[in-house]
């Protein structure tokens, strides 16, 4: 399995692109709305909230990580805190939480936004990737 699209040139020197700019910022926009709507949350429900706390944090650091190494590691990362926070957001709107019906309506506007926020994040990471070309050398090949 390659990296090909994902990572172009040296790993540990990869440079950020505009798109990977772009989903850097958008995860630092994504994880201050989930600690500004951290009060209302955690009243709601106390794993409601511990949940939105720890992405909450994981979007803010790799919001941060992506904005100066624009690797696999940190681009893994960045999917990995929009995507729960995506899915849950889902989850409540068909189904609502477990222990957390009153959510319905409280969090309307923060909830939209935080849809939006990781939509934009996971599809700005995908153009991104698909944009990007491959190596054309590798830097240490495995037979001499």
């Amino acid at each position: 399995m390659t990296t090909t699209g994902f990572v172009s040139g040296p790993r540990a020197v990869t440079t950020p692109t505009r798109c990977s700019r772009v989903a850097a910022v958008l995860s630092l926009l994504l994880g201050a709305v989930l600690v500004l709507g951290l009060p209302v949350l955690a009243q709601a429900a106390f794993y409601v909230g511990v949940l939105a706390a720890a992405l909450a944090a994981a979007a803010l650091g790799a919001g941060a990580a992506l904005w100066s190494h624009d690797t696999l590691v940190v681009r893994a990362g960045a999917v990995l805190a929009a995507g729960p926070i995506l899915l849950g957001e889902v989850l409540a709107f068909s189904w609502g939480l477990p222990g957390a019906r009153e959510l319905d309506d409280l969090t309307v506007l923060q909830a939209c936004a935080a849809v939006a926020l990781a939509s934009g994040v996971l599809a700005t990471l995908l153009v991104d990737a698909l944009r990007r070309q491959p190596e054309q050398t590798p830097e240490s090949p495995y037979a001499l």
